[in-house]
């Protein structure tokens, strides 16, 4: 055995053993494709913005200013998933680029409990968003450390920046990207400075991003205004500093 590995690559040796499992295969995969555009062709989806209708409708869709709704035709969607960047690379704070997998594991979630020790759960605080950035932070298999509890001992409409503070002074580990991001447009600028200074500057903030932000749907067809807002401001971040 020890022959037969010598007469290999490096890169075949790390593959021995691995399997690669597919669950949809191609045909699988047009039909779910077929039945989203049939959804976005006649039932559309819900934007809580105004400058959001605004851009979809100068793109190509079809707007219902009094549901705020969008219908999308195939054409538009297809058009622009051509568009679409291959990959959406991250960077540590060594501003190297992170090798691309199929997942990337992170300490993100939203809970608003934590369970002690001793068995008795209480509201998640300041804290515990520290504490579990610590553990996302050492932990090798953790790829981006982030909020994984809601600081309820904090406004909630600050809560997000308190947390990304906290994050930014926990995250150490040159090798790992974290996520940070504002709950609304104002919010989401000052969460924007915290990964300007993380990166030495916005420009190099731009060209090698070390943080990452989401926006999540209230319902798969229905997106929040405040959330719009910080898509937007954070896809705007080349030219923020100028408005």
């Amino acid at each position: 055995m020890l022959h037969i590995f010598t007469q290999l690559g490096q890169e075949e040796v790390k593959n021995i053993g691995k399997m690669r499992l597919q669950i949809l295969s191609r045909n699988d995969l047009d039909r779910i494709h077929a039945a989203s555009i049939k959804v976005l062709e006649t039932i559309g989806a819900q934007f809580f913005n105004t400058k959001a209708l605004n851009y979809l409708e100068k793109y190509g869709c079809t707007i219902d200013r009094k549901d705020m709704t969008a219908t999308f035709p195939e054409a538009v969607v297809n058009e622009f998933m051509k568009k679409a960047l291959p990959e959406y690379p991250y960077y540590n704070r060594s501003l190297k680029k992170i090798p691309k997998r199929q997942v990337y594991l992170q300490t993100f979630g939203q809970g608003t409990f934590i369970t002690d020790r001793n068995g008795a759960a209480r509201p998640s605080t300041l804290k515990d968003v520290e504490l579990v950035s610590i553990v996302g932070n050492a932990l090798d298999s953790v790829d981006r450390p982030t909020t994984g509890v809601t600081a309820r001992d904090i406004h909630p409409d600050t809560s997000n920046l308190h947390a990304a503070v906290v994050n930014c002074n926990c995250l150490t580990n040159p090798k790992k990207t974290m996520r940070i991001r504002g709950n609304d447009r104002e919010t989401q600028k000052i969460a924007i400075e915290l990964g300007a200074t993380l990166a030495d500057g916005i420009e190099r903030l731009r060209k090698t991003p070390i943080v990452a932000g989401g926006v999540c749907p209230t319902s798969p067809l229905v997106w929040p205004g405040p959330g719009l807002d910080t898509s937007a401001r954070a896809g705007r971040c080349r030219k923020w500093i100028k408005q």
